[in-house]
């Protein structure tokens, strides 16, 4: 090529790294005329016949104009790093770029198809700007190295045509680890908190919310609904990555009336279901915990929460019905109906509760992975024949022998009414029960029906 200078040198230039710099080996005694090609001109001080390593103190003399009236010149190595610390390339390419970090500290890089970048020159303490333009179509991406560590997640470029993405490389002190970061990396660290996981826990493969009763069900589904992006705690980097996901899938297990905690995990790759049974009905084995907000697996915080299930009384199986919700999520919750109705008439004349027609079937059950407030609500219709008592129907948690609320009557006509209660459930195990109180006055009572409907987050 034909030699070119870097002109003038009275300020910061933006040379291309092959361009020919023109200095003299020693301007006080008797000077010769050398040149160098900008790259190699960090690495040399003395000689200028072969690359070497200069102290920051070491001075540089050079000629300011070749072709016309050379003047002598000289800098410090420390402020010519200083004026040439940008090296810049601008390139478009449509499915490979090696990125040569000797030679450029930016790289402007245009892509007009799906980009595979490689590395060269790889060398601690190196580091890199790149700008990522899509092109007049969009919708490109970029495959990294291996070697690129992303503490915040790997980048997903802005899609839209002529959109930039920034993205910054170091390579760390062993030489050939990168860490990758957007230009927005604090602003995307921050966000991990407030993102909320896009999915459901189901038993209907790609159905995220059921509208009907599905009962033993052998297969947990993890799939899409708000959208199809996790974030995941990453224990090695102490940060959050991001994930897109397809729906995953877990075979229950072989137990009967049995909680498990619904976790999800990055297993080299892939992400994988994982469940935790607990001790008893409202004991966990092991505890969860919050990572920076976010509920996680106590001991492995890579281990992101999604919910609790339970086994019913059949093994290996698992009910989402208006009688059952055995499926609760702790993200992207829904209204989910409860509704049971008994219309078998019977008599009772004790004045103590017990369960509806003394029988435990009368009731609604479910699970929950956090306490919280549960309202529910009741309705029935009863009689007496008696003139001084009066009998009552109600709804308890996780009782047979009281009432959280009641509806009563001392008439001989059948009265319906309806209550509704509100109660501190804590995490676990739950059911809600039909219950009734006879007169207890020596006359006949007759219970004639009762309802139970009510809706709660799940």
């Amino acid at each position: 090529m034909a030699d070119t200078k870097a002109s003038g040198l009275t300020e910061n230039t933006a040379p291309a790294a092959e361009d020919l710099i023109y200095t003299i080996d020693d301007p006080s005694g008797t000077p010769a005329s050398r040149k160098t090609t900008l790259a190699n001109l960090l690495k040399f001080y003395s000689g200028l016949t072969e690359d070497t390593t200069p102290t920051s103190d070491a001075v540089l003399a050079y000629l300011n104009d070749v072709g016309g009236t050379p003047a002598a010149r000289k800098m410090d190595i420390a402020d010519l790093a200083v004026a040439l610390t940008e090296v810049i390339d601008t390139d478009s390419q449509a499915a490979a770029y090696d990125l040569d970090w000797a030679a450029y500290t930016y790289v402007e890089l245009t892509l007009t198809g799906d980009v595979t970048i490689t590395f060269s020159n790889v060398a601690a303490g190196r580091s890199v700007t790149l700008c990522l333009i899509q092109d007049g179509t969009g919708g490109r991406s970029i495959t990294w190295p291996g070697t690129v560590d992303w503490p915040n997640g790997e980048p997903t470029l802005q899609g839209e045509a002529a959109e930039v993405t920034y993205v910054t490389l170091f390579v760390r002190a062993d030489g050939s680890t990168v860490e990758g970061f957007t230009a927005n990396a604090a602003a995307e660290s921050a966000k991990v908190m407030a993102f909320t996981p896009g999915g459901r826990l189901t038993l209907t493969t790609g159905t995220p919310v059921t509208t009907s009763d599905v009962t033993a069900a052998t297969t947990l589904y993890y799939t899409p609904y708000i959208h199809d992006v996790v974030r995941l705690y990453n224990t090695g980097d102490a940060a959050w990555e991001t994930f897109q996901f397809t729906e995953r899938s877990i075979a229950v297990p072989a137990t009967t009336d049995t909680n498990y905690d619904v976790f999800l995990y990055n297993n080299s790759g892939t992400l994988t279901l994982s469940l935790t049974a607990w001790t008893n009905d409202t004991t966990r084995a092991t505890a969860v915990t919050r990572q920076n907000g976010v509920l996680v697996k106590s001991g492995a915080a890579d281990y992101l929460y999604l919910g609790t299930v339970r086994t019913t009384g059949s093994s290996g199986e698992i009910d989402d019905s208006v009688t059952s919700r055995f499926v609760w999520n702790n993200y992207n919750q829904v209204e989910r109906l409860f509704s049971l109705l008994d219309a078998t008439g019977h008599t009772y004349d004790t004045a103590t509760w017990r369960a509806w027609n003394n029988s435990t079937t009368h009731r609604v059950k479910f699970v929950i992975g956090e306490a919280r407030y549960i309202q529910y609500s009741i309705n029935g219709g009863a009689k007496t024949s008696a003139t001084t008592g009066s009998v009552g129907i109600g709804p308890a948690l996780d009782a047979t022998n009281t009432a959280d609320q009641s509806i009563s009557n001392n008439e001989a006509a059948t009265v319906a009414a309806g209550c509704t209660a509100a109660k501190a459930a804590a995490a676990g195990y739950h059911y809600i029960q039909a219950v009734e109180r006879g007169d207890g006055a020596g006359g006949t009572t007759s219970f004639v029906y009762f309802y139970i409907q009510f809706t709660f987050l799940g």
